[in-house]
């Protein structure tokens, strides 16, 4: 029996504790690259609102690199099925 889909698990952003952590623990991309470094994260979903939304929830994964004070990004739609977010790092 997995307990990650249960309301008693999730964590306060809304998700299962185990991806929270993931989103928590993400690479620092102010560490890890130089400025103008390029960061891509794919298999998102896309999303016509704003925060982004996957399964009807906002997307805290995506919002965690949109808004990543060390990146200027964006959310790249690929296809109706599948978005990227591309980041370069910030001087």
């Amino acid at each position: 029996m997995s307990l990650l889909g249960t309301e008693a698990y999730r964590s306060e952003t809304g998700l299962p504790p185990l991806v929270a952590r993931a989103v928590e623990a993400a690479a620092d991309p102010g560490r890890l690259l130089t400025p103008g470094g390029v960061l891509v994260v794919d298999d998102f979903t896309p999303s016509a609102t704003w925060p982004p939304e996957h399964l009807g929830r906002p997307d805290s994964a995506r919002v965690h690199w949109l808004e990543h004070p060390a990146l200027r990004a964006v959310d790249l739609p690929l296809s109706g099925d599948l978005s990227t977010v591309v980041g370069v790092r910030r001087p």
